[in-house]
């Protein structure tokens, strides 16, 4: 909040026509979250705004989990058999560049999701399949998991979010899907297959 804020304010002042600002699924339930303040101020500020709320982005499989699927074949998370709704950040960058140029929405938030809410082992499967390696799920401790991101050097402050937001995903949160991509973009949004086609060679 303290960065965007701001950044929210000088938009206004320099005469911006319209502000698209990237948040994160379920924010709104929390009117004390940082992020929904952020998006409080952009509602109040008077410029065109949309705001994106996308779901847990399949390129986490290929960045933030990548060195434990190339490594030793597991994906290992405190989230049980919770689902989410995976989306594929190009999906989101395409819905953000089309809002910022049309108005035909303005003013509006949506929840970005993916086209079915998966399990992690369903997601391994997947994996497995596109990269030519067993991949398997290994529900693990949430302090399991914070001591591998603090040893990674993730600062302490974003590896409670994520913990947080794993939890979340844990207790069935993150199951919500939509057509807000098809509504938006004419076409729906990739499917996790086709995310795990494109990218097996990070796994490999």
């Amino acid at each position: 909040y303290k960065i965007l804020a701001p950044l929210i304010a000088k938009s206004k002042a320099a005469g911006l026509k319209k502000v698209v600002l990237m948040t994160a699924i379920g924010v709104e339930q929390n009117a004390e979250a940082p992020m929904r303040r952020a998006e409080l101020d952009l509602e109040r500020s008077g410029v065109a705004y949309n705001i994106l709320r996308p779901s847990w982005f399949m390129q986490n499989f290929n960045t933030f989990w990548v060195h434990g699927i190339k490594a030793n074949g597991q994906i290992r998370l405190p989230v049980a058999d919770g689902k989410a709704a995976f989306i594929d950040s190009r999906d989101i960058s395409a819905v953000a560049a089309k809002l910022l140029v049309e108005d035909s929405f303005n003013n509006l938030a949506f929840t970005l999701t993916g086209p079915e809410p998966l399990t992690h082992t369903q997601v391994a499967a997947l994996i497995s399949q596109a990269a030519g390696k067993p991949v398997s799920f290994v529900d693990i401790e949430p302090e399991e998991l914070k001591q591998g991101l603090l040893a990674g050097g993730v600062p302490a402050d974003y590896t409670d979010l994520l913990l947080l937001l794993l939890s979340f995903l844990k207790a069935g949160y993150m199951e919500t899907r939509n057509n807000s991509v098809l509504e938006i973009l004419g076409r729906p949004p990739r499917d996790f297959k086709s995310y795990a086609r494109d990218y097996a060679s990070n796994w490999k």
